[in-house]
């Protein structure tokens, strides 16, 4: 786990690995290296190995969220996003990210006044998250509120930002200007 939190992921997947070799279907090990190929960006492997501790655990809060946001913003799978992220926050209804992504879920099922509470939660429990400022900069615009987009999207700019969410937040102050005018 020290591994995974200083970035050695390969490290922390050779740990992961001897430990399943010896006690294979472990859900909290096998959370942990689809969280890894999660950040580094291989999707597939990372949706199945969520897969996998689900069959061992149907109800790991975390995997459930973490399949949502992948279903969400990789394969474009709404309603199951939406089935996903819901049981999470029955589960966990105390954790912010489980908020942040059950408010996106139902933004991208047209669910955009339910978003909003959910994301707004999010936003003030989660102030330096970029990527909960953008969801619900992106559900403020979805409702006609583009003022308050506005503002979400400037701060972004003032939080620890990646550089695919400062993009983000950049298309999307473009989309509402466009609108706008």
């Amino acid at each position: 786990h020290l591994y995974a939190m200083r970035g050695a992921y390969d490290d922390a997947l050779n740990i992961y690995n001897d430990i399943l070799k010896n006690k294979p279907n472990q859900a909290p090990i096998l959370y942990q290296k689809a969280s890894i190929y999660d950040v580094k960006g291989d999707k597939r492997q990372a949706v199945k190995l969520y897969e996998e501790v689900l069959d061992i655990d149907k109800n790991h809060a975390l995997a459930l969220n973490n399949l949502s946001m992948i279903m969400l913003e990789v394969y474009d799978d709404k309603k199951r996003a939406l089935e996903l992220a819901s049981k999470s926050f029955r589960l966990r209804p105390d954790v912010p990210n489980i908020l942040d992504t059950l408010g996106y879920a139902l933004l991208k099922n047209g669910q955009i006044d339910a978003s909003i509470s959910f994301l707004e939660t999010a936003a003030s429990l989660l102030p330096d998250e970029a990527s909960v400022q953008i969801h619900l900069a992106e559900a403020y615009k979805a409702s006609g509120r583009y003022d308050e987009a506005i503002t979400r999207l400037s701060a972004v700019r003032d939080k620890t930002a990646t550089d695919s969410e400062l993009n983000a937040a950049e298309a999307l102050m473009k989309e509402i200007n466009r609108a706008i005018n």
